[in-house]
């Protein structure tokens, strides 16, 4: 053999190794995994205004829901200053509209029964 196929048959085995280090280092789960979007996460609500209802036991709580969906019938806690209240919710509306369902970033007003109005106050937070 001469001096050039030495040479060659080196380079190709440097470039063979370099090809199996990179390959390896892409194979790795280096890159974290996409974060869970905000409507994937589970239901919060900061409350920022509550409302009774005259004639019925029930409590309409508005807010921004911050993470997470929430619909009709679900069961939430309404949490802070202490107390831990579970309530349920009766209704949903959105824009002066009553929709099933609603998630992230929708302003809307809970309707909860179950719960006094008395009991809950601003700054406590609705989740699941």
């Amino acid at each position: 053999m001469d001096n050039n196929s030495n040479k060659d048959i080196m380079n190709k085995m440097k470039l063979n190794k370099l090809f199996k280090r990179v390959i390896g280092i892409l194979s790795l789960n280096i890159y974290p995994s996409n974060p869970k979007s905000v409507i994937e996460k589970s239901f919060l609500m900061p409350i920022e205004a509550v409302w009774s209802i005259s004639g019925s036991s029930m409590v309409v709580a508005t807010g921004k829901i911050e993470q997470g969906t929430v619909k009709i019938g679900d069961e939430v806690e309404a949490v802070g200053f202490g107390k831990c209240l579970k309530t349920t919710i009766a209704g949903i509306e959105m824009s002066r509209k009553e929709v099933t369902d609603a998630q992230a970033g929708d302003n809307v007003g809970l309707l909860l029964e179950g719960i006094k109005k008395e009991e809950i106050e601003y700054g406590m937070v609705l989740s699941k």
